[in-house]
């Protein structure tokens, strides 16, 4: 644990008290913590707030410090998908992870913080810091494919 609070605490303290089905695993020493938030902007949002939506082709990632996201989209037959992300997470990791197109709206149903990791900040984390880069890397992965096999969750692979 860090000594003192730095802007990095609020997001590290929900990634290892999380229980979530899709929580990020994530170890990282108080350096790795401090080099990753260093590499993100946090952003807060507000209730109704669209940070992602369907279709679209930007590949941030980010990473829930407090309040919930909503993934959701419409099928063939117009019924609407949902799943619920909460702290400690990551949503955009799909998109993040394979340049393709955004799968799902994302969508804040209650006040919060994220912390938002681009493509280019990553790449330059992950030279500076190979072994941070890969745990990263890994952990979305993790995410991505435990919310392939459940059948809610996997709306939220965007």
């Amino acid at each position: 644990m860090l000594v003192g609070l730095t802007p990095i605490d609020g997001l590290m303290s929900a990634i290892q008290t999380g229980a979530a089905y899709d929580q990020l695993a994530l170890t990282l020493s108080p350096t790795q913590w401090l080099e990753f938030g260093q590499a993100m902007q946090p952003l807060s949002v507000a209730v109704g707030d669209v940070l992602i939506e369907r279709g679209a082709t930007d590949r941030v990632a980010y990473f829930i410090e407090s309040g919930v996201l909503s993934a959701h989209l419409e099928d063939a037959e117009g019924r609407m998908r949902l799943a619920v992300l909460n702290p400690g997470t990551v949503v955009g990791e799909g998109g993040f992870l394979s340049g393709l197109a955004r799968s799902a709206t994302v969508i804040a149903t209650a006040q919060g913080r994220v912390w938002c990791l681009s493509p280019m900040r990553f790449e330059n984390l992950a030279q500076r810091h190979p072994q941070l880069g890969l745990a990263l890397a890994l952990a979305m992965g993790s995410v991505a494919v435990r919310r392939c096999t459940h059948p809610t969750r996997r709306v939220a692979i965007t």
